[in-house]
C-alpha cells in the first residue's frame, strides 16, 4: 500500500510547475505578438515614406521639365494639384519651394516637402534639387 501511494505521489505535474509552464508559454506568445505588430508599424512607416519620396521626386521632375517656361520664386506655396500618389499618405501636404541659387543666373533652388500623420508623430520628406533654366534659343 505505501508502494502505491509513493507512486501515486511522485507521478504527474504539480500546480506550480503548470503555473510556471502556462507562463513561460504566455510570455513567449506575447513577445512573438509585440514583434509581429512593430514590424508591421516599421513597414508601414518605410511604405508611407517611399511614396512620399516618389510624390516629392515626381514633383521635381514635372518642374524640371517644364522646358523653357520660367520658374517663378514661391516660399512654401501648397500645391492644390492631386500629385499620384498621394491618397495613399493619411492627411498628406505638399509644400513647394522656388528661390534664386546663389548668384548664378538662371539657376533656381527647388524644394519639394511632403508632410503627412505617420504613427504617433507627422512625418516629413524633403527634396531638394537645382534646376537650370533654358532660355531663348
Amino acid at each position: 500500500m505505501k508502494r502505491m501511494m509513493n507512486r501515486n505521489r511522485n507521478g504527474g505535474f504539480a500546480m506550480m510547475e503548470l503555473i510556471l509552464a502556462v507562463g513561460l508559454v504566455t510570455t513567449a506568445l506575447m513577445a512573438g505578438m509585440m514583434f509581429l505588430h512593430f514590424s508591421t508599424v516599421f513597414t508601414r512607416t518605410q511604405i508611407d515614406e517611399r511614396t512620399a519620396a516618389e510624390v516629392a521626386f515626381a514633383c521635381v521632375e514635372a518642374m524640371r521639365s517644364r522646358g523653357a517656361a520660367p520658374l517663378e520664386n514661391c516660399a512654401d506655396r501648397k500645391l492644390q494639384q492631386d500629385l499620384p500618389g498621394l491618397d495613399r499618405l493619411r492627411e498628406a501636404k505638399c509644400l513647394l519651394d522656388v528661390r534664386d541659387y546663389g548668384s548664378t543666373p538662371g539657376v533656381k533652388k527647388v524644394t519639394m516637402t511632403v508632410t503627412w500623420k505617420g504613427w504617433r508623430r507627422t512625418r516629413q520628406v524633403v527634396r531638394t534639387s537645382l534646376i537650370r533654366q533654358r532660355g531663348p534659343r
